[in-house]
């Protein structure tokens, strides 16, 4: 099993037992573009590896920061920071919910 940040620079990541036909790799910094692929060996040597796959991990964005609000003549303002992790991916915009009591 390879890994590596572009195609043409990939590295052995892990040598599995022939009974092992799935890994999870960990510690993966979101939104960076990985590369795997993937050889069966014997005692001849190594075969030809599967064509590389492109992945992006990827999770939720985090909470919205600094969130204010400012109450006025039958109005509210809010406003907030965007998150400090968008999670690996950009933010594309802002649910607002509500609730009255």
């Amino acid at each position: 099993l390879f890994r590596g940040p572009a195609v043409w620079d990939m590295t052995m990541l892990a040598d599995l037992d022939r009974s092992q036909t799935t890994y999870r790799d960990s510690d993966l910094v979101n939104g960076r573009t990985y590369y795997y692929h993937v050889a069966a060996y014997s005692s001849v040597g190594e075969g030809v590896p599967t064509l590389p796959m492109e992945v992006v991990p990827r999770t939720l964005p985090d909470v919205p920061q600094s969130l204010s609000v400012e109450a006025g003549d039958g109005q509210v303002s809010l406003s907030w920071t965007p998150p400090l992790d968008e999670g690996g991916v950009p933010i594309i915009g802002y649910i607002i919910h509500f609730g009255e009591g």
